[in-house]
C-alpha cells in the first residue's frame, strides 16, 4: 500500500490506541493533527463522500452532545453545516480517520483496519 495519512487529536485515547496499533503491525504511515491540517475543510467532503457522513460526524463527541437539540438535528440534516461545523470544531469528527489512496475509515476498528490495509 503506497500513502497511508491519520488524523486526529494527539490527546485523544483511541488516537493513540491507533497509533499504537499501526506501529505493531509495521504500517507506514504520516500522522497529521487536525489543527496543523491547514486544507482539513478541503478533505472533509471527499472523506464523507468516502466513509460516509454518519461515520464522519461523531455524534458521540461531547462537543456534539452539548450543541443545543436544534443545532444537533441541524448538522444531521445538513451535510453543509456539518462541514462547517467540523472544520470549525475538529472535535466533532470522529477520530482517527484513517486515509488511504482508495478509502477512508474513522474511528478505530483494529479487525476493519486489518481487512482494508491487507495484513
Amino acid at each position: 500500500m503506497s500513502q497511508i495519512e491519520l488524523y486526529g487529536l494527539p490527546s485523544c485515547d483511541t488516537v493513540r490506541k491507533a497509533r499504537k496499533w499501526l506501529d505493531a503491525q509495521g504500517v507506514a504511515y504520516s500522522f497529521l493533527a487536525f489543527a496543523k491540517t491547514p486544507d482539513l475543510a478541503d478533505r472533509l467532503p471527499d472523506w464523507a463522500a468516502s466513509a460516509g457522513m454518519t461515520r464522519l460526524l461523531n455524534t458521540k463527541a461531547r462537543n456534539f452532545k452539548a450543541l443545543p437539540e436544534d443545532e444537533q438535528a441541524r448538522l444531521l440534516a445538513d451535510q453543509g453545516a456539518a462541514l462547517a461545523a467540523m472544520a470549525q470544531t475538529p472535535q466533532l469528527i470522529k477520530r482517527p480517520v484513517l486515509v488511504t489512496p482508495d478509502l477512508v475509515l474513522t474511528g478505530f476498528d483494529a479487525d476493519a483496519w486489518r481487512q482494508a490495509l491487507g495484513l
